[in-house]
């Protein structure tokens, strides 16, 4: 009877932990914030702004 017990209780533990590991690999992922790359000059009464590359910005 010892080796059947045995063999649940591993089988429970088996089953308890890939339950647990799913949930947690299943979690939500990290969302990555905006980033854009801009270029800035002044002259004597002007500001240019350049966007470079990256996100899309809204000017509006």
């Amino acid at each position: 009877m010892a080796p059947v017990a045995g063999m649940l209780l591993i089988a429970i533990t088996v089953v308890l932990a890939g339950g647990v590991a799913a949930a947690t690999l299943d979690g939500p992922t990290a969302t990555v914030p905006p980033s854009a790359a801009l270029s800035l000059s002044a002259t004597d009464d002007r500001i240019a702004i350049d966007h470079r590359g990256g996100d899309p910005i809204d000017v509006s």
